[in-house]
């Protein structure tokens, strides 16, 4: 079994966080330097469920453009 572990994604799930200024304020550090896309994380699925993924398994995909680098809990 594989896992994604998606960050700070800009789609409807997050309506709160997006609204939250400070909160959004925050996630500027993430090294990418941009909210993710819900493109992002499906780019990453659609690998994992084709044929080129077929001898990947155990792992965890974190699709978060390097947050978890500086990620402090707000």
């Amino acid at each position: 079994m594989n896992n994604v572990a998606p960050g700070a994604i800009a789609a409807p799930i997050n309506t709160t966080l997006l609204a939250d200024k400070p909160k959004l304020n925050a996630l500027e550090k993430i090294p990418l330097g941009r909210l993710g896309k819900p493109e992002d994380e499906a780019s990453v699925v659609t690998f994992l469920a084709s044929g080129d993924a077929a001898y990947v398994t155990g792992s965890t995909f974190v699709v978060d453009g390097g947050l978890m680098r500086n990620y402090l809990e707000q």
